[in-house]
């Protein structure tokens, strides 16, 4: 066992080592290879540990998974890609070869442990382990757009407040949104602002890169800031009480949020108590009794 374990850590080592020589002789057949780098955008250091690791082995894949992603397929991971917030970070191809990598790299672990074990019932983990590994990059995206959606729901009050005070000093609505996005709390609706502003000086109308920018939230308290403001510009309403209204109401929902979560915690620790702290609690206690009553005995 221990012969075949030393011998796969051998041969990962050895290919990274030669990748990396690889790619430090040919550099430019290499870039050509992988494709046009993506756009400038977030920082790499966004992307898990893994998948920066897995990164350059993807290079051979990406020309293919280019070609085989149809467009609805490539459509919606565009999408995912987009509600995490990893626009101009990892395009679709990459996704496709990072899922088809992992699902190989599961399957050659489920593999190797398979044939160190005797019984056909090993070889059963097999396409499971390949599956979970497979998904890895699509869970990724969910978990970061939900945690994206959480901490947009939480910048958005404080975003309104802002807004507010600069409709009440007599600002219109785009100089609030440009206040908002220099001087809101840095995070992912202040850069969703920003993308905003970008969009509208390069000649998009406001109502249209508003809801762009609810689509890339994706978000329903952003969909309903974003209509709030579209219906304010149409009938020509003040922005100062509808802002701060939205601000009040979003503000107590985040505060019966919170109650909520802290009703649920009781209910959620009583699995660690009763499986964990208990059996000890119980262990603790009855050996000194188990002691004396063996002593005693004795």
């Amino acid at each position: 066992m221990w012969l075949w374990l030393a011998a796969s850590v051998a041969g990962v080592a050895a290919g990274w080592a030669c990748l990396a020589l690889l790619r430090g002789w040919c550099g430019a057949g290499w870039a050509a290879a992988c494709g046009p780098e993506p756009a400038p955008g977030p920082p790499a250091w966004r992307l898990p540990r893994v998948w920066r690791c897995c990164r350059p082995w993807l290079g051979p894949l990406l020309p293919w998974c280019d070609r085989l992603l149809s467009w609805r397929m490539r459509a919606v991971i565009e999408r995912a890609i987009v509600r995490a917030g990893c626009d101009g970070l990892v395009r679709p191809c990459e996704v496709a070869a990072l899922s088809l990598w992992m699902a190989w790299l599961g399957g050659v672990v489920a593999v190797t442990a398979a044939s160190l074990a005797d019984g056909w019932q090993a070889w059963l983990p097999l396409a499971p382990a390949a599956c979970a590994a497979g998904a890895w990059p699509a869970l990724w995206l969910r978990r970061c757009a939900a945690r994206r959606r959480q901490r947009i729901a939480r910048e958005l009050p404080f975003i309104l407040d802002l807004m507010t005070l600069c409709a009440e000093a007599g600002l219109g609505m785009h100089g609030a949104l440009q206040q908002a996005a220099s001087h809101g709390p840095p995070g992912p609706l202040r850069e969703l602002l920003v993308q905003a502003l970008c969009d509208m000086r390069a000649g998009m109308p406001r109502r249209q890169a508003m809801q762009a920018l609810a689509a890339r939230a994706d978000s329903p308290p952003v969909r309903a800031w974003v209509g709030a403001l579209a219906h304010a510009d149409a009938q020509g309403m003040s922005l100062g009480p509808m802002l701060r209204g939205l601000a009040t109401r979003y503000r107590a929902e985040r505060h019966q949020r919170a109650e909520r979560l802290a009703m649920e915690a009781p209910v959620k620790m009583l699995l660690p108590l009763i499986a964990c702290i208990f059996p000890c609690t119980f262990i603790v206690l009855a050996f000194p009794i188990g002691y004396a009553l063996l002593q005693g005995g004795l």
